[in-house]
């Protein structure tokens, strides 16, 4: 199991009901998010995920990745993308240059786009109506993308996009290709996330006291997607999105979680980061520990954590949970 982190991008995080509350981004943040993925490194994180929000204070996710390659050895880097508003034709190229830096740690979030202001701002009117068509606009953007860097020569005649002879003589270190990353709830959605990508991100139900019920949902997916993956003679890796709150006995863990849930009250208002909560892991180091080896039996492959602070989270982690891993 990969055991993954959200890059940060400010200096401490507080969950509200919207999620992370982060401070705004400049020089002071760019070497905060530097000291927590080094000290990751240091106790053997090994990917992290580095998000792309258009619209707030955030350094730009390709340029921030970009940044951290060079001052880091080991870690892998997976940038979050978004089909309509970069071209896969770029996005081969920057991919395959930011995999050459790296010496091949680089990996791609594909996300298909939620926030129509974000992608008609950034994508010159890139937001589409209809789910389908954002799923056809997706599978299209892998396709080009991964063709560039498998071929000598790409031709493709998609609805989105069209390449006439497309030619990339810079591919990847990374054989076959990067890994691609997604996440959806729709039938069209896994089935080119099955068929097309190498790890699906699990749905993650909010709170934390639910979790055996939330484990079994996420069970389940893995189950299902399994099935689907097989369906088109593939193997699909499995990834979780989950917010660690751990102290010596778990009572106090606990209570912080309940007072950041309490927050978001309504369920459908609580964003990723409280839902992130639901993952289960809150308490003792024993049971959070217990909770991952659970997650990694059930098919889990990639933990992408969060932390209320993340340094300090990251700096506990490390020391406390690691070991009971097998990895300290």
């Amino acid at each position: 199991m990969q055991i993954g982190i959200w890059v940060p991008r400010g200096g401490r995080m507080d969950m509200n009901g919207r999620g992370f509350k982060e401070e705004p981004a400049g020089t002071a943040s760019f070497a905060y998010s530097v000291e927590v993925i080094k000290q990751a490194e240091k106790y053997g994180f090994d990917i992290t995920l580095v998000a792309q929000r258009y619209i707030g204070h955030d350094i730009d996710g390709w340029v921030l990745a970009s940044a951290l390659a060079p001052l880091t050895t080991s870690i892998e880097l997976m940038v979050a993308i978004h089909p309509g508003i970069v071209t896969p034709g770029v996005v081969a190229k920057m991919g395959a240059s930011l995999d050459q830096i790296s010496n091949g740690r680089f990996a791609i979030n594909l996300v298909n786009g939620w926030w129509p202001e974000e992608m008609n701002t950034y994508g010159n009117g890139a937001w589409l109506d209809r789910n389908d068509a954002r799923y056809q606009r997706m599978e299209e953007f892998i396709d080009v993308v991964k063709g560039l860097w498998l071929e000598e020569k790409l031709d493709y005649n998609g609805v989105y996009f069209k390449v006439d002879g497309g030619v990339l003589p810079a591919k990847p270190l990374r054989k076959p290709t990067p890994p691609f990353f997604a996440a959806s709830r729709s039938d069209t959605g896994k089935n080119i996330i099955a068929s097309k990508c190498e790890c699906w991100f699990a749905l993650v139900q909010p709170w934390f006291r639910e979790y055996e019920a939330n484990f079994k949902v996420i069970s389940d997916g893995i189950t299902e997607m399994s099935q689907r993956a097989e369906g088109f003679g593939r193997k699909l890796g499995f990834g979780i999105s989950a917010a660690v709150i751990c102290s010596p006995d778990g009572k106090e863990a606990e209570a912080i979680a309940d007072e950041l849930e309490q927050r978001s009250k309504d369920r459908s208002q609580g964003g990723t980061s409280i839902s992130a909560l639901g993952a289960g892991l809150v308490g003792s180091p024993e049971r959070i520990a217990e909770r991952i080896k659970q997650y990694e039996a059930a098919g889990v492959t990639c933990l992408m954590l969060r932390f209320p602070h993340m340094l300090d989270g990251v700096k506990q982690f490390g020391r406390e949970i690691m070991p009971l891993l097998g990895r300290g």
